[in-house]
C-alpha cells in the first residue's frame, strides 16, 4: 500500500520581496528592526515612481553634480539607490528607526555613507552647504500626518534656494485629496502626475515669496497636571489629549507613604510627554525617561517638561524603545501604538513589552493603557508578565503589569 502524503504540514510564511528593482540603482531593503516572520514590505510603487521621475529629469547630470534632499524615507528605499550611483544625499526625517533602517541597509548592500548626511525635521538644512551652481531636487514620501506634511513644507520653503524642484510621492490610497492645495500654499506650479505604480506625484518648484506662517499648535490641558502641554506636529494626539492616555493618567500612583526610595520611571513611547509629565508631578523625586523613536516627539516632550518643571532634569532617550539603556525602573508606562505607517501592526506593542520585561525592577510595575479589542494578554503572559485589570470602558482598559 502506499504510503499517504502528510496533508496536515505548516504552510511556509509568505514571502516578502526584499530586493528593490527602480531606475537608479537595485538595493536589497528591509524594515528594521529585523522581524522573523516580517510581513511588510520595505519599500512602494511611490518609492519606485520617485527614483523614476528623477532619473527623467536628471538624466544629463552625472552624480555628484545634484544636490539631493530626502524626506521621510521609511527604511533607506529612495536615498539608499541615489547614495549606491554616487549621488550626495541630506536625508530629513522624524524616525530613529527608519534612519537606523537605512544605515543597517547600506551595510547590507556594502553602501559607502560617506557622502550621507541626516537630518531630524527641526534641523537646519544649511542651504549655504548646497552647490550654488548645481541644480536642487527634493524627494519626498506624502507622510500621514498633514500637519507634518505642512510643517516640512513650511521649513523646506524657507530654506531651499530658489528654481528647486520638488517631486512629492504617494500611493493613491494613502494620499489626501487636499494635498495639492498644500503644496500650492508653499511652491510654484504644482502639477499632478498621471498614475503610476498605483502611486501619483506633485512636481512643484521652490521660490515663492509670500511663504504663510504655519498655524499655532493648539494648548491642550491634562487633567490633574499643573501646566499646559504643547504638542508637535507629526507627535500623535497634537491637537487634542489622546483618549487612551486620558484613562490611563487617574491611574498613575504616588509613592507609597514612607517609601524613601528615589525610583526610576519610564514613559515608554512618550509622544508629547503627558504621562511621564503627570507622573513626574506625583513624584518629585523620581527620575523620569521619556523614551521615543520620534525626534519630533521628544522635541515637544522636552519643551513641555522645561515649560512645566523649569528647575527640574530630566532623561530623554532617542532609540528603537529603551534600547541603549542600561536602568531599571521600578514604574513603567506604556500606551502602545497598534500602527505602524498606514499599516495595522501590533508588533511595536510586543516589542515594547519586551522592553518592558528587560528593563522592569524586581518589585517593579508596568501600567499599560490598550484597545480592548487587540489581544496584549497573551503578548504580556508570552513575556513574562501577570496582569491585574485596573479599569476598563468601552473602549479601553487599564492593566497592573508585573513579572511573575
Amino acid at each position: 500500500m502506499p504510503a499517504m502524503k502528510n496533508t496536515s504540514q505548516k504552510k511556509s510564511a509568505p514571502h516578502v520581496e526584499t530586493h528593490f528593482d527602480n531606475e537608479i540603482s537595485p538595493v536589497v531593503v528591509k524594515r528594521w528592526p529585523r522581524r522573523r516572520g516580517e510581513k511588510l514590505r520595505a519599500w512602494d510603487g511611490a518609492d519606485r515612481f520617485l527614483l523614476n521621475a528623477f532619473s527623467e529629469r536628471f538624466v544629463d547630470c552625472a552624480p555628484g553634480q545634484i544636490n539631493v534632499v530626502v524626506v521621510n524615507d521609511s527604511c533607506g528605499a529612495v536615498a539608499l539607490p541615489l547614495i549606491a550611483s554616487g549621488h550626495h544625499v541630506k536625508s530629513i526625517g522624524d524616525s530613529w528607526m527608519s534612519r537606523e533602517a537605512l544605515v543597517v541597509n547600506a551595510r547590507d548592500n556594502e553602501t559607502d555613507l560617506t557622502h550621507w548626511t541626516s537630518l531630524w525635521p527641526f534641523d537646519l538644512l544649511e542651504a549655504h552647504t548646497f552647490d550654488s551652481a548645481a541644480p536642487t531636487c527634493v524627494l519626498m514620501r506624502i507622510p500621514k500626518d498633514l500637519g507634518f506634511f505642512e510643517y516640512q513644507l513650511q521649513q523646506l520653503a524657507t530654506q531651499l534656494p530658489a528654481q528647486a524642484t520638488l517631486i512629492f510621492g504617494g500611493m493613491d490610497k494613502h494620499m489626501p485629496n487636499s494635498t495639492m492645495k498644500i503644496v500650492e500654499k508653499y511652491f510654484l506650479e504644482p502639477a499632478m502626475s498621471l498614475g503610476k505604480f498605483k502611486a501619483h506625484l506633485i512636481v512643484a518648484t521652490s521660490g515663492k515669496i509670500d511663504i504663510p506662517k504655519l498655524a499655532e499648535i493648539t494648548p491642550l490641558k491634562v487633567p490633574g497636571l499643573g501646566g499646559v502641554v504643547q504638542g508637535m506636529p507629526g507627535v500623535f494626539a497634537s491637537q487634542q489629549l489622546d483618549i487612551g492616555a486620558r484613562f490611563l493618567l487617574p491611574h498613575i500612583p504616588e509613592p507609597e507613604e514612607g517609601d524613601n526610595a528615589i525610583r526610576n520611571i519610564a514613559d515608554v513611547g512618550c509622544g508629547n510627554g503627558v504621562l511621564g509629565l503627570l507622573a513626574a508631578q506625583r513624584d518629585i523625586n523620581a527620575n523620569v525617561y521619556f523614551c521615543d523613536e520620534s525626534a519630533m516627539a521628544l522635541h515637544a516632550a522636552q519643551h513641555n517638561a522645561k515649560h512645566i518643571f523649569p528647575q527640574r532634569s530630566f532623561h530623554f532617550h532617542h532609540n528603537n524603545g529603551l534600547d541603549g539603556l542600561d536602568v531599571k525602573f521600578d514604574l513603567m508606562l506604556l500606551n502602545p501604538p497598534f500602527h505602524r505607517g498606514h499599516a495595522v501592526d501590533t508588533g511595536v506593542a510586543e516589542m515594547l513589552i519586551q522592553h518592558c520585561a528587560r528593563h522592569i525592577a524586581p518589585k517593579g510595575r508596568m501600567l499599560m493603557v490598550a484597545n480592548r479589542h487587540l489581544a496584549y494578554g497573551p503578548m504580556l503572559k508570552r513575556n513574562g508578565f501577570s496582569a491585574r485589570l485596573v479599569d476598563q470602558n468601552e473602549k479601553f482598559i487599564v492593566l497592573d503589569a508585573r513579572i511573575k
